[in-house]
Formats: structure tokens, C-alpha cells, sequence
């Protein structure tokens, strides 16, 4: 295991596995995993950038991997079972899209 990673994990270990994580690093880059509850990134933009100031402080960039939350896998989950099922094409960055635009404009 790599101790610098386990070092940080316990300082910010507000990034618990449950939501944000530190993956793991290579050299001066950390590999983070984000976790977010809203079909659109801009709530989540001044979370991540506090986080990378915070990493850069220490002499740390980075590498972000963007996960939606449980609640929101979900609903992908069964838009891909539903098309499935109606023998349609699925796409999933189409399908988020959308709800993003649902999300922006307050439709659904």
C-alpha cells in the first residue's frame, strides 16, 4: 500500500468511501474518485475545485473520476432496462443529457 496515499486518506478523511475518494496516486498526482447527487456537474465545480486547491497546497494535482450517486445510477439502470425491453438503442450520455436539461429547466 502506498503510504503516502494512506497518510492522506486519514488527514481528509472527510473523502470517505462512501462519496469522494483517494484512489490511489501516481508521483504528485492523486486519482480521486467524486461522487455527486445532481444529474448536472455545476453544484459539484466549487467542491472540486476546494478540493484541488486544497491538494496543491500540498504539491498534489489532481485527476478526477466523476461518479453519479446511487439514486441516479438507478434511474439510468432502469432507462437501460426499459429500452432494452423495448428492443430500442440506449444511450446513456443522451439519457443524461436530457435529465441534465430536465434538472436546468425545472421539467421532467
Amino acid at each position: 500500500m502506498d503510504l503516502v496515499v494512506a497518510l492522506l486518506r486519514r488527514k481528509f478523511y472527510w473523502l470517505g468511501p462512501n462519496g469522494s475518494y483517494i484512489k490511489g496516486r501516481t508521483g504528485r498526482t492523486l486519482k480521486i474518485k467524486a461522487v455527486h447527487c445532481a444529474w448536472r456537474r455545476d453544484p459539484l465545480q466549487p467542491y472540486l475545485r476546494s478540493i484541488e486547491e486544497r491538494f496543491a497546497g500540498l504539491g498534489f494535482r489532481v485527476e478526477w473520476t466523476i461518479e453519479l450517486g446511487e439514486f441516479y445510477e438507478s434511474q439510468v439502470a432502469a432507462a437501460a432496462l426499459l429500452a432494452e425491453k423495448e428492443k430500442c438503442e440506449f444511450d446513456r450520455d443522451d439519457f443524461i443529457r436530457q435529465k441534465q436539461l430536465e434538472e436546468e429547466t425545472g421539467s421532467s
